[in-house]
């Protein structure tokens, strides 16, 4: 109970602060890679070990105040998740480390596939450049959540090779169609049609979710009734994997 009215009064404290920020005009949006950095690229919170845990690091020169928080990734606004962090609040001196460890909280989630969030961190440091006027620099970073229940089939490694491609024809347009039946998402880092020797990268590469299908534009008609795909994706550590080569035919 204590750690979660820290985690609400943390968020009403802050939303005074960026307030008095904005209000005397010193909130500013820097470059992403100023200030605090996190461990990892993505965050896998696996059910059965109840928590996750992931280091923040500040290697700048300013000490800052770091405000963290779990949103629905699913969701047209900032909606809150069911996670909560800990600390969700708090200040790292310059060259200090924090251990953030994120619970999950009450409500229902799919037990058949993963789900996921936005792990958001806003930092507020203070620029000492110029020490007749200091400013007061903020930014917000977020990394991929990824709730990964007990019990699921496969391993999310094998995800990416065990995608089904086909072409399909659709309003006189030719697409290329993949669908994942894996309890996994996939992230793809690049995607390639190769047809007749001619390379088509395909581009917008969302996030693929477990077991759903997903169309992409080919630029072209194609002449030949199959085509070998090139892709490599995302694993849990956030490293592009190797090529993965396929086929797929109308």
């Amino acid at each position: 109970m204590d750690g979660m009215l820290a985690f609400y009064r943390g968020r009403i404290e802050l939303k005074w602060l960026c307030w008095l920020f904005c209000s005397i005009g010193i909130l500013q949006v820097p470059n992403a890679t100023a200030g605090p950095m996190l461990s990892v690229a993505r965050l896998i919170f696996n059910a059965q070990e109840h928590s996750a845990s992931l280091l923040l690091s500040n290697d700048s020169e300013q000490d800052c105040a770091v405000r963290v928080w779990v949103t629905d990734r699913q969701a047209d606004g900032p909606v809150i998740a069911p996670f909560i962090v800990m600390p969700a609040l708090f200040s790292v001196p310059s060259k200090a480390e924090q251990v953030l460890r994120v619970m999950k909280t009450p409500g229902k989630l799919p037990e058949d596939r993963e789900s996921v969030f936005y792990l958001n961190v806003q930092k507020v440091s203070h620029d000492q450049k110029n020490r007749d006027n200091p400013s007061t620099v903020a930014a917000t970073e977020r990394i991929e959540l990824f709730y990964r229940p007990e019990n699921l089939s496969g391993k999310a490694v094998d995800a990416g090779a065990q995608l089904r491609w086909q072409l399909v024809e659709e309003a006189g347009e030719h697409r290329l169609r993949v669908t994942n039946a894996s309890a996994y998402y996939v992230t793809f880092s690049n995607l390639k049609v190769v047809s007749n020797h001619k390379v088509f990268e395909l581009g917008k590469l969302e996030m693929l979710p477990p077991k759903s299908a997903q169309d992409y534009s080919l630029a072209t008609k194609l002449g030949v009734r199959q085509v070998d795909v090139k892709f490599s994706v995302v694993n849990d550590d956030g490293v592009h994997t190797l090529t993965i080569n396929s086929k797929a035919t109308f």
